[in-house]
């Protein structure tokens, strides 16, 4: 039985205006901190689609400077715990890394199942109880560079963020939570509450291609790639520490300008996932649906009305479009 609808969010859009990864963090801390939304709706951190997220600055890497920001969903059956965190550090600070090894001044996403208090990100184990899933990188090192917007979006059980860098030359995508539905409650398919629990991301080696939907490269987050900063999605394995690739399930489900009902309305299709080592159904995107090309980080509306927000790997044309349900 399919999951409960997810209901994305926007928060207000940001452009950096910072010169270093802790003023991202900072930045990024001030969005996921906000009491209101893009479209000025009241936010309350904890109820609805509103995360709550705090920040570290006591990590002795850079003690007294940002250099994570550590969330959890308002709905969080699994006690679910996201980091992410970055330090201008040159040496490893250490820490648990998931495919890829650190590197300074980029972006490193992370979850942890089950977890008891934060301690740091640079521990092995960064909450004092629970299954870690290793560090990711998120973005590209060109992420920080003053002019960049960034576009955040939340739901219930979930998030996005998406970078444009100035002059649309490139997309970048960082995502984590309950974003796949298994469509079935049994003990080897789902977690104790039904869901999978991943993070994926365009990493640190390229941003999205326009055709990232169905790609087999290591340009799209949908088919994770097994080098040091390709892009990745990972889902914790059900009942474990460990954790597996994902990759989208077909490549007829790209889509196109002609991706339209009779009406000339959009076709909105669930988007299909397989484990990538076994080629197993893992299940499909929660809320998260196929549509006509488009242009990232913006409204889908009909007459006024939002429906929802989009993702593509363009910014100033057209490209594949994922579009995540207001």
């Amino acid at each position: 039985m399919a999951l409960p609808v997810l209901n994305w969010r926007l928060l207000t859009p940001r452009t950096f205006s910072g010169s270093t990864i802790n003023d991202l963090l900072n930045m990024l801390a001030s969005m996921g901190q906000s009491t209101t939304y893009a479209d000025n709706s009241p936010r309350v951190p904890g109820t609805n689609s509103a995360w709550t997220w705090n920040i570290d600055n006591a990590n002795a890497v850079q003690p007294g400077v940002t250099t994570a920001i550590y969330g959890v969903p308002p709905i969080n059956a699994l006690n679910m715990g996201y980091i992410i965190s970055g330090s201008t550090a040159a040496s490893s600070p250490g820490g648990t890394y998931n495919t890829d090894t650190y590197n300074q001044n980029l972006l490193l996403l992370s979850m942890n199942k089950n977890s008891g208090t934060y301690t740091t990100w640079t521990n092995a184990a960064p909450f004092t109880t629970g299954q870690f899933s290793g560090m990711i990188r998120g973005t590209r090192i060109t992420v920080i560079t003053a002019g960049n917007s960034f576009y955040w979006y939340e739901c219930e059980e979930a998030f996005i963020i998406i970078c444009v860098l100035a002059g649309g030359s490139s997309v970048q995508t960082l995502m984590a939570g309950a974003l796949v539905d298994p469509l079935s409650s049994a003990a080897a398919n789902a977690e104790t509450d039904g869901r999978l629990y991943s993070v994926l991301s365009s990493g640190s080696s390229t941003g999205l291609s326009t055709s990232f939907l169905s790609s087999t490269l290591t340009d799209t987050p949908f088919y994770s790639g097994t080098t040091n900063g390709d892009a990745h999605f990972f889902t914790f394995n059900v009942g474990a520490v460990s954790t597996t690739r994902n990759m989208r399930r077909m490549a007829a489900m790209t889509a196109s300008n002609t991706f339209t009902l009779a009406s000339g309305k959009p076709v909105l299709v669930p988007y299909q996932m397989n484990f990538q080592s076994t080629g197993q159904y893992a299940g499909q995107l929660r809320s998260m649906y196929v549509s006509k090309n488009g242009t990232t980080a913006t409204a889908w509306n009909d007459n006024g009305t939002i429906y929802g927000y989009t993702l593509t790997g363009s910014a100033t044309g057209s490209g594949e479009m994922l579009l995540f349900q207001y």
